[in-house]
């Protein structure tokens, strides 16, 4: 399920900002149409970072990891069972 920026708040897990890594949001500031975050990344490593709102409502976050991968795993099957070509 895709988030809003209004969404991250202190401690919500999310993957996207660093690869498929699941991170936890330190703190989340928003400015405008954009939020200053600070987060931890799975080893306790602190990050800082800027997320613009199209990356949001593009669904490149996720709340739930295991999303992501389930529909990349479905459209892999879509592919191999020849409904979609590639180009």
């Amino acid at each position: 399920m895709p988030l809003r920026l209004e969404d991250l708040t202190p401690d919500a897990q999310l993957t996207g900002l660093i690869g498929r890594e699941a991170v936890r949001i330190v703190s989340a500031q928003m400015m405008g149409e954009a939020c200053d975050l600070v987060f931890r990344d799975d080893q306790g490593n602190p990050h800082h970072q800027t997320a613009q709102r199209h990356n949001f409502e593009a669904g490149w976050l996720v709340r739930e990891p295991w999303r992501a991968d389930m529909v990349n795993n479905h459209f892999q099957r879509l592919v191999e069972e020849g409904l979609f070509e590639r180009i």
